[in-house]
């Protein structure tokens, strides 16, 4: 056996032992602590934080648990899609405004204000999913 197929078994099966060593040292028996950490929440078992696939691991068991954390997820993302939605079209808006304004051209406000008024609104309805995301 060559040393290259050494190390790549061994890197393998030490990733392969390692992962397993990781996800069963979360005992679900434990509780989840969850403390509010600046705009958001932090997840700690045992003093230790976890991050959002260690905690769908462990609530696995926990059918409701689990389900109100899916739910949760699917709201932040759906939050996610609006703000980048909102984003893009005040960002369209406010560029546009720009480059005429640079250009030395007149902003025409039948191009601008539409494009803006529905970024502001789809980054109201983000914030929105943001909350509750959060509440779940």
């Amino acid at each position: 056996m060559n040393i290259k197929h050494f190390l790549i078994k061994t890197v393998f099966f030490t990733t392969i032992f390692l992962s397993v060593f990781y996800v069963k040292s979360q005992n679900s028996s434990e509780a989840i602590t969850v403390v509010r950490k600046g705009l958001g929440y932090a997840y700690y078992q045992n003093d230790k934080m976890l991050n959002i696939n260690q905690i769908a691991n462990i609530t696995r068991e926990n059918a409701d648990v689990h389900k109100y954390l899916v739910k949760s997820d699917v709201w932040w993302i759906t939050g996610i899609c609006f703000g980048i939605a909102g984003g893009g079209c005040i960002g369209y808006s406010l560029g546009y405004a720009l480059g005429c304004t640079i250009a030395g051209n007149s902003i025409e406000m039948k191009k601008v204000l539409p494009s803006f008024l529905v970024g502001a609104g789809l980054s109201c309805c983000s914030i929105i999913f943001e909350v509750v995301s959060k509440d779940n």
